[in-house]
């Protein structure tokens, strides 16, 4: 139909006479115009299968601790997406999973580079529980190169965020859990609250590593008294969550059999 259009303007334009002549070429010009972004809008759509195929082998890769075979699917991934104009959701997905694969090989500046850069798109677009995960993921970087007083500003951000969105209870947790971790080093008595905090709210759920975690690392802060049963509870979450055989799980046994 567009071609029987495109050569009926393009007669009449050639044989009208001039007062005719100027509208049929603005209407081929804009049938044209439409037909190219028509191809295009098809070739784009084309290219995002191939972004999310991507995405989940990498994803897939990043549980089996593959990292390089991580890098070169994800940085692929995002060339697409980027080409193929996915969205900036999409693209945010993508740099923040690429800072995961960074931070997981050490490259803690590169990890960072790149957590910015997602957070960046998603304060942009005022998804604030993506947010606040962005803010978690730099909090880890910072934790682990020991810039703890930016590692505790990044938390904090990600547990604010969370609990004002109403964010899903394992999330919460895990920020209660970032934040337990950093204040055991310099201030004990602040990570118990912290960790009571996460198993307060992770009793009422399914059990989730976070409530195992909880457990488990408040049973190395408080007294002698108090840790088996802290340490057996974490066992029991681990076994739920993880197999009865996994080292998370026996190791917490071990521990709470020796306590």
């Amino acid at each position: 139909e567009f071609f029987f259009f495109f050569f009926f303007f393009f007669f009449a334009a050639l044989f009208s006479d001039m007062r005719w002549r100027y509208p049929c070429m603005c209407v081929m010009a804009l049938g044209g115009l439409g037909v190219f972004l028509l191809l295009r809008f098809r070739k784009n759509s084309a290219l995002l299968p191939i972004v999310d195929s991507d995405l989940a082998a990498a994803e897939q890769l990043i549980q089996e601790g593959k990292y390089p075979m991580a890098l070169q699917l994800l940085r692929r991934a995002l060339d697409i997406a980027k080409s193929a104009g996915a969205s900036p959701e999409r693209i945010a997905h993508l740099l923040n999973q690429l800072g995961n694969v960074h931070h997981h090989q050490g490259d803690h500046a590169g990890a960072l580079a790149l957590y910015q850069q997602s957070l960046d798109i998603r304060e942009g677009l005022g998804v604030s529980l993506l947010v606040a995960k962005s803010y978690s993921n730099m909090g880890n970087v910072h934790h682990a190169t020991g810039a703890m007083s930016d590692a505790m500003e990044c938390y904090q951000k990600a547990l604010r965020l969370f609990l004002e969105h109403d964010a899903p209870t394992p999330d919460i947790m895990q920020a209660c859990n970032n934040l337990g971790t950093l204040y055991s080093e310099v201030e004990p008595t602040t990570a118990i609250q912290y960790y009571r905090q996460s198993i307060s709210l992770g009793i009422r759920i399914d059990p989730h590593q976070a409530l195992g975690d909880a457990y488990y690392n408040l049973g190395a802060l408080v007294a002698a008294s108090e840790r088996k049963p802290l340490l057996a509870r974490a066992a029991s979450v681990y076994a739920v969550c993880y197999g009865e055989r996994h080292p998370e799980t026996l190791d917490a046994l071990r521990l709470a059999n020796k306590a």
